[in-house]
């Protein structure tokens, strides 16, 4: 117990210091559309339609905890991020436990826990909070599923995997992955291959598919949801399923930060007829296409090479711990390439989908590293992964953390500006700078999501705004502008001028409506224009 204590206080203190940086991060992305439903039909309704079967993504448990958090914590974001570092100690203690389970050795289970705790690869399950209740959540079930595994109560574990699944569908390879490690396990004891375990996990395999189908069919619910085949082709998708397992051990096992870094100077030294100028798309898409897909192909040859000389002159006990954790990492990197809405090619896997597959290569890692005969090599070994998975992931939480404090200040300036709204309220906010990949005419300011929904969302807590207006994703899309009135109450939101002289003639609104502002990217500077603005509508509208 006082062993356990000790390494769990340990796991919290260096969990702090690497992740303390979110604390100065904010809301990214999809927040603020969740909030804004949660806006629309109330807390209760909301964890009510959390249980409806949906085809596309059925995890009630991560959008219910998604409501409890909003109902607890608001917008007040420190909390959520809290939060998020403690779901993170939690599962590094638990991968501590089960790799005790797995090595026997102390030093090789804490080897594993601070390895986990401080891996670049997943850290977005942490540092990006609307990721954190459904990825820590589905990854601290799957885990307790995995220890109850090794202790033999398979249909406790069974249930963990279900629960697991509940918040986030990311653990259907374990149905795959058990009854292998149970034949293989028979196998190398020379007991009988077959093993009643093995049908119980194939039995609720065949139930959870089955009733997934059944939702994809539209027969608990008419919810509608994007599925995959609509946004990538049957090629798209048996190639990603192919390559995902590929990309997912080469992006744990080296940082993608290191392998984006390496890809941009390799693509940069290369003529500019064949990889384009650097800052241009043409540019962009060669280094990740051709560059970046290259260097993950040649890490995992050269893991595939080192795990066949292991398993050809070295098999012991340790070479399959490694094995093992291949293959873990290599069928929970799968299920990702079946995610709806995304392109047909996906060269990068999403940092907080990595999280999960992590736990497979941290067991390579150690397995390997304890080959060594000199003890010392081992320790050595595994400080050299820790160190350097700490410095990469700190200075991505550190780049993370500016951004989200320049988010945080745009909108602190604006709401210090406007602590009244007016019942028909329009911002409009120029830019000088072209985010995200959007074409240079389209300018915006530094949000992964549409500014109008944002600002809609965040100035909810002081205005008592319509549900209605919150509807239909208004103004959620990155590019969209526009107006929408509820009964006395309106908003909106601009970027272009001329259609918002447009909508203040179609609504007969009053120029005193308008706020404006404006973004200057170089000095991170935004300035109040709203004299100057509404000075050029009452000028265009006298002529």
């Amino acid at each position: 117990m006082r062993k356990n204590i000790i390494t769990l206080a340990l796991f919290t203190i260096f969990i702090i210091i690497l992740y303390f940086p979110i604390f100065n991060n904010f809301f990214q992305q999809d927040e603020w559309s969740a909030f804004a439903n949660i806006y629309i039909v109330g807390y209760r309704e909301y964890i009510l339609n959390a249980l409806i079967p949906d085809p596309g993504h059925y995890v009630p448990f991560a959008r219910i905890l998604l409501a409890v958090y909003f109902k607890m914590f608001q917008l007040d974001y420190w909390k959520w991020a809290l939060v998020s570092v403690i779901w993170h100690i939690s599962n590094s203690f638990l991968v501590y436990v089960l790799a005790r389970k797995i090595f026997k050795e102390n030093w090789q289970a804490f080897s594993s826990g601070i390895l986990f705790a401080l891996f670049a690869a997943g850290q977005q399950a942490t540092s990006w909070v609307v990721a954190d209740g459904a990825t820590h959540g589905a990854t601290f079930f799957i885990l307790l599923s995995i220890i109850l595994f090794f202790e033999s109560k398979i249909w406790l574990s069974l249930l963990m995997l279900l629960f697991s699944l509940l918040f986030k569908e990311i653990a259907v390879g374990i149905f795959a992955f058990f009854p292998l490690l149970i034949i293989v396990k028979n196998y190398l004891e020379k007991k009988k291959i077959f093993d009643i375990r093995i049908l119980y996990f194939i039995v609720v395999a065949i139930f959870y598919v089955g009733f997934r189908y059944l939702t994809f069919l539209g027969i608990f619910s008419n919810i509608t949801a994007p599925i995959i085949t609509e946004s990538q082709t049957a090629n798209d998708i048996t190639y990603n399923i192919a390559t995902f397992p590929i990309k997912g051990i080469s992006q744990i096992i080296i940082p993608q930060y290191i392998l984006l870094e390496t890809s941009k100077f390799i693509a940069i030294k290369l003529p500019d007829g064949i990889a384009g100028l650097p800052g241009t798309n043409f540019f962009d898409n060669f280094y990740l296409k051709y560059v970046f897909e290259s260097l993950v192909y040649f890490v995992f040859v050269i893991i595939s090479i080192i795990m066949i000389l292991l398993l050809k002159f070295k098999r012991n006990k340790m070479v399959t711990i490694a094995t093992f954790g291949l293959i873990f990492a290599a069928i929970n990197s799968m299920i990702y390439a079946l995610s709806p809405g995304r392109s047909s090619f996906i060269p990068i896997i999403d940092s907080r989908n990595l999280y999960l597959p992590s736990i497979g290569i941290i067991f390579f890692i150690v397995g390997i590293a304890s080959l060594f005969k000199n003890w010392k090599l081992s320790y050595i070994f595994i400080l050299i992964f820790t160190i350097f998975n700490f410095v990469v992931t700190k200075i991505e939480l550190t780049k993370i953390s500016n951004i989200g404090s320049q988010r945080q200040n745009i909108l602190n300036q604006i709401t210090q500006d406007n602590l009244l709204l007016k019942d028909k309220q329009i911002f409009y906010i120029e830019s000088d700078t072209s985010y995200y990949g959007l074409p240079d005419e389209i300018r915006i300011l530094p949000f992964q999501s549409g500014f109008g929904q944002t600002l809609l969302v965040w100035f909810s807590n002081q205005s008592d705004f319509p549900k209605d207006l919150y509807k239909d994703q208004f103004l959620w899309d990155l590019k969209s502008q526009g107006y929408k009135e509820v009964g006395n109450r309106g908003f909106g939101y601009f970027r272009e001028l001329n259609l918002l002289k447009s909508t203040l003639s179609e609504y007969n609104l009053s120029i005193e409506s308008v706020v404006a502002y404006s973004w200057d990217s170089k000095e991170e500077k935004l300035t109040n224009i709203t004299e100057a603005i509404r000075s050029k509508l009452k000028g265009d509208k006298k002529r």
